[in-house]
């Protein structure tokens, strides 16, 4: 387990209890490795509270790990395009169109 897994568990977000990498051990949520972080995305997919991880991630500007589906590369692309926005605004924009900015991005 690295240190950032055991940031995972111990986090004390109410939203983690729902979480999908709160019940699953056997991904690197924190890995570089690509089989590791299509793994993690995928998990993401079916999670029930990945707006609320991805939001956490951009609001504390998590530099690693995947969370809420998006590596810190990709949520990097879609940050630097709402940073005009008020906060709110950054952050429906996040949560509801993450993907529709990082392949305009791309």
């Amino acid at each position: 387990m690295t240190d950032y897994q055991e940031i995972l568990i111990n986090m004390n977000e109410p939203w983690r209890q729902s979480a999908i990498c709160s019940k699953t051990k056997s991904i690197d949520w924190f890995s570089e490795d690509r089989e590791q972080i299509k793994m993690a995305k995928e998990a993401c997919k079916k999670c029930p509270v990945a707006d609320k991880c991805l939001e956490f991630a951009v609001r504390n500007k998590e530099r690693f790990g995947v969370w809420g589906g998006f590596t810190p590369r990709e949520r990097n692309k879609i940050t630097r395009h709402v940073v005009l926005l008020t906060k709110e605004e950054a952050k429906d924009l996040v949560i509801k169109y993450g993907n529709q900015v990082l392949s305009q991005t791309s």
